[in-house]
C-alpha cells in the first residue's frame, strides 16, 4: 500500500549555507521597511534578487532529485503559462467601456497589454508557481486520500488557497481599464507577498533553525529601531520653541522626524523612521505585541530586557496618534489575556487608571475624540472622511462586483479620485478605502474578496482548533498560541480602519503570517501526537 502523502519526504532539509542566505534575505527586507521612504525605490529591486536567490536555494539538486526537478519545472511551467493565458482571455472578455471616465482609460486598455511581457510580473508569477509546485503537486498525488488534518495537509490547502487568490488578482489585473497601473503596482504588492509567504511555510518548516533564528533577531531589530524614534520623540517634547521647530523640519532619508498637523487642535505626531505616523502606530503595535509574546517564554534576564523594549514599543505607539493602532492593541491585548487568564483577566481592568494616568493630553484627547459627537460631524474629522471613503467603495463594488475596477491600491488612488468628480462625491486626493476587505472587493470584485476570506479562515480555524487543544501543550507552547491569537486579532482589527497589506507594511505582515504559520504547524503537530502530549503533572 502506498504510504500517506503526509509521511511522504517533499524536499531536502536546507543545507547551512541556504538557510543563511534565506535569512538574510528576509532580514534584509526587514531592514527595508524599517526606512520605508527611503527604500522605496530600490526596495522591489532587492525583493526580486532575494526571490531569485531563494529560487536557486529551493532548486532540487539535478544529480540526486532529477526527477522531482523535472516535475517541478513541468507544474511551475505550466502552471504560469496557464494561468496567465486564461487570466489574460477572461480579461479580454470584460466589456469596460460604461465604466470609463475618459478617452485615456479606454485607449490604455488596448495598447498597453503588450507591456505586460516587459514587466518583471512574468517572472514573479512563475517564482509563486515555482513555490507552489511542492504544494501542487502533493495535493494531486493526494487526490484520492481522505481529508486529512495532519500539518503538512492544512498547509498545502492554505498554499491553495493563496494561488487561488492571486490567479483571481491577475484576473482583475487584465480585466482592468487600467491595466498598465495594475501590473506596475503587481511586483511590488502580491507578486513579491505570495512567493515570499509559500517559500518559509515550506523551507522553514522543514529547517527549524531557520524559524528559530528569525525569531531571534527580528523583534530585536524592530525594537532597536522604535528605540531611534523614542529618541526623536524625547528630544522634542523635551526641546525648547526653537528646537522644536528644527526637529520638525529636519528629514532623515526623505521622512519628516516629527509631522505637526492642525486637526482638533495643536498636535504633533512621530513619523521617525518608519516614515508616517499610521505607519510608525502599526509596527510599534505589533513590535509590543511580538515582545510581550518573547518576555513571556524567555527566563532571567531576558525576560526583562524583553519588558524594557516593549515599554519602548508603547512609547513610540503612544507618540504616534494612531487611534487605529490603539484599538488594534487593545484588541490583541484583549485576546491574548483572555485566552492566558480566563476570568482573572478581569482584574487587568484595574490597570486602566494607571494607563491613563501615564498618557499625555494629547494622547488622552485622541482617546476621549472617540466617545465625542464632533468626532462623527465634523469634515475635518478622519473619522468622517473613513466613513466617505468606504461610501465610495462600497459604490464602486455595486458597480462592479465580480471583476471590481482593476488591481493596486496605487489605481484606486487615481480611480476613486476621477470617479468622485464624476458622480459629485466628495474628492480626497491619494484616496483608498482605509477598510483592506472593502478595497480588496473593490479592486478584484466580490470573488476576489471571497478567496482572501476563504485564505483567512484557514488560518483562523487552525488557531481556534489549537486554542481548544492547548491543554496538550506545555505552559511555553500555549503561550505561543495565545500570543498569536493577539496578534492576528490586532491585524484583523487595524485592517478594518487602513491597508497594512501593501508595500512595506504588507512585507512586514506578510512575514508575520508566514512565521506563524510554521510555528502552528509546528504545534499542531505536537498537539495530535498523542506520546508526545504533557501529562497533567508534567
Amino acid at each position: 500500500m502506498r504510504p500517506a502523502i503526509q509521511d511522504l519526504p517533499t524536499d531536502r532539509p536546507l543545507h547551512r549555507l541556504g538557510s543563511w542566505i534565506a535569512l538574510g534575505v528576509w532580514l534584509a527586507l526587514l531592514a527595508t521597511i524599517l526606512i520605508d521612504r527611503m527604500a522605496q525605490p530600490w526596495r522591489p529591486l532587492l525583493a526580486w534578487c532575494g526571490i531569485a536567490l531563494l529560487a536557486l536555494v529551493d532548486c532540487p539538486s539535478p544529480r540526486r532529485e532529477g526527477g522531482a526537478l523535472r516535475r517541478r519545472l513541468a507544474v511551475a511551467g505550466l502552471g504560469a503559462l496557464l494561468s496567465t493565458i486564461l487570466a489574460i482571455d477572461i480579461g479580454l472578455l470584460v466589456v469596460r467601456a460604461p465604466q470609463a471616465i475618459n478617452v485615456w482609460y479606454l485607449r490604455a486598455r488596448h495598447e498597453l497589454w503588450h507591456d505586460f511581457w516587459t514587466d518583471p510580473s512574468p517572472l514573479l508569477i512563475l517564482a509563486t508557481w515555482w513555490f507552489a509546485a511542492p504544494f501542487v503537486i502533493d495535493a494531486w498525488r493526494a487526490r484520492r486520500e481522505p481529508r486529512a488534518r495532519s500539518a503538512e495537509a492544512l498547509t498545502r490547502r492554505h498554499a491553495l488557497w493563496l494561488l487561488a487568490w492571486a490567479f483571481w488578482i491577475g484576473v482583475a489585473m487584465f480585466a482592468s481599464i487600467r491595466p498598465d497601473r495594475a501590473y506596475y503596482r503587481f511586483p511590488q504588492e502580491m507578486g513579491l507577498h505570495a512567493p515570499l509567504f509559500l517559500f518559509w511555510i515550506r523551507r522553514a518548516g522543514a529547517a527549524p533553525d531557520l524559524q528559530r533564528r528569525l525569531a531571534r533577531i527580528a523583534p530585536w531589530m524592530m525594537g532597536t529601531a522604535l528605540l531611534a524614534g523614542l529618541v526623536v520623540a524625547i528630544a522634542y517634547v523635551t526641546g525648547d520653541w526653537n528646537r522644536q521647530v528644527a526637529i520638525g523640519r529636519a528629514e532623515i532619508w526623505r521622512t519628516e522626524l516629527v509631522e505637526r498637523q492642525y486637526i482638533n487642535g495643536w498636535q504633533w505626531r512621530l513619523n521617525f523612521p518608519l516614515g508616517h505616523h499610521n505607519r510608525m502606530g502599526f509596527f510599534s503595535m505589533l513590535t509590543a505585541l511580538l515582545l510581550l509574546m518573547a518576555a513571556r517564554r524567555r527566563g532571567g534576564w531576558m525576560r526583562w530586557v524583553a519588558v524594557a523594549a516593549m515599554l519602548v514599543a508603547l512609547a513610540t505607539l503612544g507618540f504616534s496618534l494612531n487611534r487605529g493602532s490603539f484599538l488594534a492593541l487593545v484588541a490583541g491585548l484583549m485576546v491574548m489575556t483572555v485566552l492566558w487568564l480566563g476570568r482573572r483577566a478581569a482584574w487587568l481592568l484595574l490597570l486602566l487608571p494607571a494607563a491613563w494616568l501615564a498618557m499625555s493630553d494629547l494622547q488622552r484627547q485622541q482617546v476621549l475624540s472617540l466617545v465625542d459627537r464632533e468626532t462623527y460631524r465634523s469634515p475635518q474629522s478622519t473619522v468622517v472622511t473613513r466613513l466617505d471613503h468606504w461610501r465610495l467603495a462600497a459604490r464602486l463594488i455595486r458597480e462592479n462586483p465580480v471583476f471590481g475596477i482593476g488591481y493596486s491600491w496605487r489605481h484606486f488612488e487615481e480611480y476613486a479620485e476621477d470617479y468622485a468628480k464624476q458622480v459629485g462625491a466628495p474628492v480626497y486626493e491619494k484616496a483608498h478605502a482605509h477598510n483592506y476587505w472593502l478595497q480588496t472587493a473593490a479592486e478584484t470584485g466580490l470573488p476576489g474578496m471571497l478567496l482572501y476570506l476563504g485564505w483567512t479562515i484557514g488560518r483562523w480555524s487552525l488557531l481556534l482548533a489549537l486554542v481548544r487543544r492547548r491543554r496538550r501543550l506545555p505552559a511555553g507552547e500555549r503561550g505561543l498560541i495565545e500570543g498569536w491569537c493577539g496578534v492576528e486579532a490586532a491585524i484583523q482589527v487595524y485592517c478594518l480602519g487602513n491597508l497594512p497589506l501593501r508595500l512595506g507594511l504588507g512585507l512586514l505582515t506578510w512575514g508575520i503570517w508566514a512565521v506563524m504559520w510554521v510555528d502552528l504547524a509546528r504545534l499542531w503537530r505536537a498537539a495530535q501526537d498523542p506520546a508526545g502530549a504533557p501529562s497533567e503533572t508534567s
